[in-house]
């Protein structure tokens, strides 16, 4: 529990600042706990400890909301991330879109408990954004 706390807290501390104000290290940090977090929540009783952490949903809100996804175009981090990183751009955009995917996915996960359903919904533009993420070829299948 103490680990998951930790993270838990490094991924708000991180999800709180604009990703052109983290360095290439950083958003690797995020994307990885992210990463931690959707293989955890895959256990209906790891999702069931994950609720005690309050303001999950918004948390990983955050992290969905990162960079606008269009209907039918790749994810790509902006022209000043570009600038303001030393990380090639195929790496930024991958980093980003990944980021934002993990997230999803412990969003997806924790949506199979009846009392994360409606804080969910009452989320209307990462709805939005999920959405417009199943018709990004950068999430294709």
């Amino acid at each position: 529990n103490d680990g998951v706390e930790m993270s838990l807290e490094l991924h708000d501390l991180l999800s709180s600042i604009p990703w052109t104000s983290l360095s290439i290290e950083m958003q690797y940090m995020e994307h990885s706990i992210l990463r931690v977090l959707w293989d955890l929540s895959s256990t209906i009783g790891i999702r069931c400890l994950l609720l005690q952490y309050p303001n999950l949903i918004e948390q990983l809100s955050r992290s969905i909301l990162r960079q606008p996804i269009y209907p039918y175009q790749k994810v790509q981090a902006s022209r000043e991330q570009h600038a303001a990183s030393h990380a090639t751009v195929m790496s930024q955009d991958f980093i980003l879109g990944e980021t934002m995917f993990k997230a999803m996915g412990v969003l997806t996960n924790l949506a199979e408990l009846p009392s994360c359903r409606l804080p969910i919904a009452m989320q209307p533009k990462m709805i939005e954004q999920m959405t417009s993420a199943m018709l990004s070829p950068s999430y294709s299948v």
